[in-house]
């Protein structure tokens, strides 16, 4: 599915919590000391950034309305302060902050999502049955005869 992008009148800051990078590897141990190690798939690194946006009531009612659309499970294109654009996930829990008169302080963790930044995907056939998801297409056969 592709990704629904972030209103444009809706500017993000980089919140003051940490960027969190985690490598996702496997590592296996063999005996006599011996170790190996990999990443765990191509897309091997989490990259977690915290994100805030200061709203109006009418701008807190729009953005959460679009929250509620995406959820956690739909990505969203959005462009950071620092990055180009791409797509993210909402990762945990979204919280709100009146910071005075009006003014409401939106903030939550953004998980980069990779597979939604990928510029094609594929096209499965397998058993004559067809399972697609975007632009490039790929034949699998199942018997190797």
């Amino acid at each position: 599915m592709a990704s629904q992008a972030l209103p444009p009148n809706f500017i993000p800051l980089l919140d003051s919590g940490d960027r969190v990078t985690e490598h996702q590897s496997i590592r296996i141990r063999y005996g006599k000391g011996y170790r190996h190690a990999r990443p765990r798939g191509i897309n091997a690194t989490d990259i977690t950034i915290p994100i805030a946006f200061i709203l109006d009531e009418n701008e807190r009612f729009q953005l959460l309305s679009f929250l509620d659309v995406v959820g956690t499970w739909e990505s969203f294109r959005a462009t950071l302060p620092g990055y180009s654009e791409r797509s993210y996930l909402i990762e945990g829990a979204i919280n709100e902050k009146m910071i005075g008169g009006s003014q409401w302080r939106i903030s939550f963790n953004v998980l980069t999502d990779y597979a939604s930044n990928q510029p094609s995907s594929l096209l499965f056939v397998n058993g004559g049955r067809l399972l697609q998801t975007n632009q490039v297409s790929l034949l699998l056969r199942s018997d190797y005869a």
